[in-house]
């Protein structure tokens, strides 16, 4: 079977993984918040700003008088981005202590997420104006989500099987220095 990482073993490339989810949850969690402040703080603003002749934008904006509406869609994704930090934590934890169940955990989920991400990706693209840039950015969005399931998913047959899966060329003894 193919190798994932080219030149890294998969123990190094999952924790960069982990890592990436980390800050890409915390990064997420911070600008849903600015977000939040923003649209609550001044929503006047923000309406003339987002005041054109798209229909989706005028309903967007009508969204933006049920301050409730609002609050819990931000408050949603803060929740979405707080768990996303929880399941790389234990991916994190799971990758340097070889633990073949926190690195299962990680990556059923995900797979769950990916099934969910392609279906919303799909109706996006079926119902939304801008099909080209919604369909080339979930695309390269799917791409990144596969790319990790296969990486984690080789990393625990790695340490389910007890074999080391090397990248060609890799040393052995480089290998577990880690």
């Amino acid at each position: 079977m193919a190798h994932p990482c080219c030149g890294f073993s998969l123990r190094k490339a999952t924790l960069l993984i982990a890592v990436l989810e980390i800050l890409g949850a915390i990064f997420g969690a911070l600008f849903t918040v600015a977000c939040l402040l923003i649209v609550t703080c001044y929503p006047e603003n923000v309406k003339r700003w987002l005041n054109k002749d798209n229909e989706q934008l005028q309903q967007l904006l009508r969204l933006l008088d049920h301050s409730l509406i609002v609050l819990g869609f931000f408050t949603f994704m803060v929740v979405i981005c707080l768990m996303e930090l929880a399941l790389a934590t234990f991916l994190i934890k799971g990758a340097r202590h070889r633990k073949v169940k926190k690195c299962e955990m990680w990556w059923k989920i995900k797979c769950i997420v990916l099934i969910i991400a392609v279906l919303f990706i799909i109706g996006a693209v079926a119902t939304a104006e801008s099909r080209l840039s919604i369909g080339v950015s979930g695309i390269l969005g799917l791409s990144y989500q596969i790319y990790t399931i296969w990486v984690v998913r080789r990393f625990i047959a790695e340490v389910r099987f007890g074999k080391p899966i090397r990248a060609p060329g890799e040393q052995e003894e480089g290998f577990h220095k880690l």
